[in-house]
């Protein structure tokens, strides 16, 4: 009987030490489960919002929004939620025509984290958005508001920067000596006080008050003699005085070629480029202009020096755009073809790629009433590019042209687009 008593106790024993191990491995495996689980979204909401950030950097908006909507519904508790939600609202401003839901996420960042640096940042962001949709009274709200509530900091020095140029000239200030007095007394001390000074001097080269552009690069100089944005200034100086003085030029191309790959001056190399590409598309009548020619070859050799460092930005596709503009003014079909399939190559979904690939056309079209195309290539040529145009960017501009001559095939589109 005590040895029945004995092995009973034993096998209950056995049988709850079982259980217990099975228990404890349960909990072990739900904790591990969930921590599993955690571990993954916290990996995948990373690995989205890495994902979106570059498809933001190439242009490419509608996949961002899907990974930022990805974010949002399949990785609900990451860190890369404000992220998100903040980078869609700016999307929704961006690009839809009813921007309510932008505006309106916009309101809750404001009074749900009025004074985090977050909140001024996507509001910063939002305002230059707004400033370039021409929406003028919102982005200016918006750039006082945070001018208001992040004094002396570099949101509040860039939002009081962008509030300068668009305020009226002062009559008592023709150089803009005031504005430059004033930045640097409240911002001094910051660093990117320079950078923001000369995207000032740019503003004003762009406008053609170019007064006020010297004087502010020239302050440039003189403050920061040893810095890239010193060497900028003088490009940018350069550039600005062979516009009235051709013999800066060689100047102007003799910097350009010392800059390497300094990353502060070869932005300044595209600014130069750009604001070349504005003054020559400003003038209505700049194919008749002589002086046009010269600012063309400016464009194309500061946008090769831009190109020769860098083919990933969505910068660069915006001077190779423009290369290509200035190669076709100048009649080198062939070379502005290049150029606009250099776009096409390394930036398939950027804005401009449409426009780049009806160019494309356009330049064949061009080369056959110049004699340079025999006219079965020519047309057989345009019509591949057109339909490629329609079957890839539906809904861009240029579908309705190309359309029509892809039903005519006798009719140029040239100056349509």
């Amino acid at each position: 009987m005590a040895k029945l008593v004995y092995r009973i106790g034993t096998v209950t024993f056995g049988m709850l030490l079982v259980m217990a191990l099975i228990l404890f491995a349960l909990g072990f495996w739900q904790r591990h489960s969930v921590v599993n689980a955690e571990l993954l979204e916290i990996t995948s909401s990373d690995a989205l919002q890495k994902e979106a950030q570059q498809c933001l950097d190439r242009g490419e908006l509608g996949e961002a929004s899907r990974l930022m909507q990805r974010i949002l519904s399949e990785c609900p508790n990451s860190e890369n939620i404000d992220w998100a939600q903040s980078n869609l609202a700016i999307l929704n401003l961006l690009t839809q025509p009813n921007c309510d839901s932008g505006y309106l996420f916009l309101s809750e960042m404001m009074t749900k984290e009025p004074d985090a640096m977050g909140t001024g940042e996507v509001l910063y962001t939002a305002a230059t958005i707004l400033d370039k949709q021409k929406k003028q009274d919102q982005a200016k709200a918006l750039y006082s508001h945070i001018q208001g509530h992040w004094v002396d900091t570099e949101l509040g020095l860039k939002a009081t920067v962008e509030l300068v140029k668009k305020s009226p000239s002062v009559d008592d200030d023709p150089n803009g000596q005031q504005v430059i007095d004033q930045l640097k007394a409240q911002y001094g001390e910051m660093e990117s006080l320079p950078e923001a000074i000369y995207s000032l001097a740019y503003h004003y080269g762009l406008s053609g008050d170019n007064v006020k552009a010297l004087y502010t690069l020239q302050q440039i100089e003189q403050t920061w003699p040893d810095s890239s944005y010193a060497a900028s200034s003088r490009m940018m100086s350069l550039a600005i005085t062979s516009s009235a003085d051709p013999n800066y030029t060689t100047q102007l191309f003799a910097e350009t070629a010392s800059v390497g790959k300094d990353i502060i001056c070869l932005g300044s190399v595209a600014d130069v480029a750009m604001m070349y590409a504005a003054k020559i598309r400003g003038e209505k009548t700049y194919k008749q202009n002589p002086n046009s020619s010269a600012d063309i070859q400016k464009v194309i050799f500061l946008g090769q020096a831009y190109l020769n460092n860098d083919t990933s930005s969505t910068q660069a596709a915006q001077i190779a755009f423009q290369v290509a503009q200035g190669y076709y003014d100048l009649g080198d079909y062939q070379n502005a073809i290049n150029y606009y399939t250099l776009v096409l190559t390394h930036w398939s979904t950027h804005t401009l790629a449409w426009h780049a690939k009806f160019r494309v056309g356009v330049c064949y079209q061009a080369m056959e009433k110049a004699g340079l195309m025999d006219t079965e290539n020519a047309r057989t040529l345009t019509a591949q590019v057109f339909n490629e145009l329609v079957a890839e960017y539906p809904a861009c501009p240029a579908v309705g042209a190309a359309s029509r001559w892809l039903n005519s095939q006798n009719d140029s589109v040239e100056g349509r687009i």
